[in-house]
């Protein structure tokens, strides 16, 4: 058994308070018999410093700041590592500072394309995933409308979300804010969940989707294909892409043939969401914390396969 401290500010949110990363994590490697802390602002424990040194890991996660994080760099006892999930928000710049302060072990990136940036040349790639203890798939005919979108609502998003209502009206569902429980309930209720990643990531929003049976429709990235994502086999893809001045294109006119093709014949989104829970079971956080165990186990060479083939 590892000894494993989490640092993660609480959640701002009380509705989202269980579904916070780490707890999603913590919940992962006590399946796998870990021993397992969270430490970190806004928590109960937070003025009671731990003792570093007695872990055998450590892990830094998403933070919404990182003034409050104390400096890592003097504790050689445990493994540790840094897990960056926003650097497609932020950059990648403040968190190999906090790598190299803290002298941290390794960064695990969730998105795949950063790593080659990396001068430590320490990262892996780690991408989201699913707790499947919240997120379980209900009954297809509990599925009232054909397709809609909940999350935030930035600006690269509006455009098509005022499309899709325009395309199909009563048929849309747009949930905005809607956080934990509600979350889950409102994409539970669409055949198609639309989703649009703000930049060259794959957002938590990808796999939550596929765990809870709904078909994801999301713009098209390699990454997706690394990840065993195939175009109207377990998911829909649809082509998006930003210049040099975040000027978005989007391809309303194929975007909307596609859906309407599916509209048309929704007894076929069925198939494709059965599909996609399949290979949501490779891309939960359990997956993802027997990885992290291995790597401290001392195996660093990870060979991803998430595909079903």
């Amino acid at each position: 058994m590892s000894k494993i401290l989490l640092i993660q500010e609480k959640s701002r949110h009380a509705a989202n308070q269980e579904f916070r990363e780490c707890c999603c994590l913590k919940r992962a490697f006590e399946y796998l018999n870990e021993k397992v802390d969270i430490w970190g602002q806004g928590w109960e424990n937070f003025h009671d410093l731990p003792d570093f040194n007695s872990y055998d890991l450590i892990i830094n996660m998403e933070n919404y700041g990182d003034t409050w994080i104390p400096d890592l760099s003097v504790y050689t006892n445990p493994k540790k590592m840094l897990w960056v999930i926003d650097s497609h928000v932020r950059g990648l710049k403040p968190y190999l500072k906090i790598f190299k302060t803290g002298k941290y072990d390794m960064l695990l990136q969730s998105t795949k394309d950063y790593i080659q940036l990396d001068p430590h040349k320490k990262s892996i790639w780690f991408p989201n995933a699913v707790d499947d203890t919240l997120f379980s798939p209900n009954a297809w005919k509990e599925r009232e409308k054909f397709i809609g979108y909940c999350g935030s609502k930035p600006k690269i998003r509006t455009p098509y979300l005022k499309r899709l209502y325009t395309w199909f009206g009563p048929d849309y569902q747009e949930n905005i804010w809607v956080l934990g429980k509600d979350m889950v309930s409102a994409i539970q209720s669409y055949k198609i969940h639309f989703n649009l990643n703000i930049a060259n990531d794959i957002n938590f929003r990808s796999f939550e989707t596929i765990g809870l049976g709904t078909v994801l429709c999301t713009n098209n990235n390699p990454q997706y294909h690394d990840l065993g994502f195939e175009n109207n086999k377990n998911c829909i893809l649809y082509d998006h892409k930003t210049d040099l001045f975040n000027k978005f294109h989007g391809n309303f006119k194929n975007l909307h043939m596609i859906l309407s093709q599916y509209y048309n014949n929704q007894d076929q989104l069925e198939n494709i969401a059965k599909i996609a829970t399949q290979l949501s079971r490779k891309h939960t956080f359990k997956q993802r914390a027997k990885v992290l165990i291995s790597i401290l186990n001392g195996d660093e060479q990870l060979d991803w396969d998430f595909n079903l083939s």
